[in-house]
């Protein structure tokens, strides 16, 4: 069993299957999502078309982009870039797709075969979730676990990917690109961003998760940027949200 693990999409249809395309020649047989399918680019439906159309996907998890999507609140929380973004988005949805995103859990506990037992999936933190805080310091990392009812959590937000990982002797941070996970240690994994990275690399992120090997890798895909920009520009969305593709930022 390899899961595929695919956060902050952003409405990239070409990231999304560049990574979907790489995920099959790797063997990925299931999928799970973390979170913000929309806002940013261009392809929010066709985006939300192509994740209801794979065969094994294991949960999606809601994240703020398309909690906001999917109503009419304020947008207090974005800045104006994100929030001309989003009031596009909102525009660009049908009635079904907004309602799919309503309807979407803050958290999933997905059962898995083998020691692992099952993993949790967040978009943000799983303490105060409906808050969408970020992991920026020791104490947001220790609540974040505090609340973790298995070893393996997958959450998002960032765009950038990152794990962490709980031992008895204190917290590890790791940005390598795979390794193991070990018996008696707890982790919070982020695969970084599928439509919109912001690790200085424009390459797509995704992560595979082997369940049975217990191994984690981290994945990065070329993708038909200049047509993913174009399209954005097309659209009339915010130049920086073409421009900052290239760049990885």
């Amino acid at each position: 069993m390899k899961i595929g693990v695919f956060s902050d999409i952003h409405s990239n249809l070409e990231a999304l299957e560049a990574v979907l395309d790489d995920a099959s020649h790797q063997g990925v047989t299931h999928c799970l999502c973390v979170g913000d399918q929309v806002g940013y680019n261009a392809d929010p439906h066709a985006c939300m078309e192509r994740l209801r159309a794979l065969p094994r996907l294991l949960c999606c998890v809601q994240g703020n982009h398309d909690y906001y999507a999917a109503n009419q609140e304020e947008l207090l929380q974005f800045n104006p870039i994100a929030k001309q973004a989003a009031c596009w988005t909102r525009e660009h949805l049908s009635l079904e797709d907004r309602q799919e995103l309503a309807r979407l859990p803050l958290v999933a506990h997905v059962p898995l075969p083998g020691p692992l037992g099952g993993l949790q999936v967040v978009h943000a933190s799983l303490f105060q979730p409906e808050e969408w805080p970020y992991l920026v310091d020791t104490m947001s990392v220790l609540n974040c676990f505090r609340m973790l009812q298995a070893d393996l959590c997958f959450l998002g937000h960032s765009h950038v990917p990152l794990a962490i990982v709980l031992r008895e002797n204190g917290l590890e941070v790791r940005d390598c690109p795979e390794f193991s996970l070990k018996a008696g240690e707890r982790y919070l994994i982020n695969p970084g961003s599928v439509g919109q990275p912001r690790d200085n690399d424009p390459r797509a992120a995704y992560g595979i998760l082997d369940v049975d090997a217990g191994h984690y890798q981290l994945r990065r895909v070329e993708y038909d940027l200049p047509l993913a920009q174009e399209k954005i520009r097309r659209a009339g969305l915010p130049e920086r949200c073409a421009q900052r593709l290239a760049l990885g930022q």
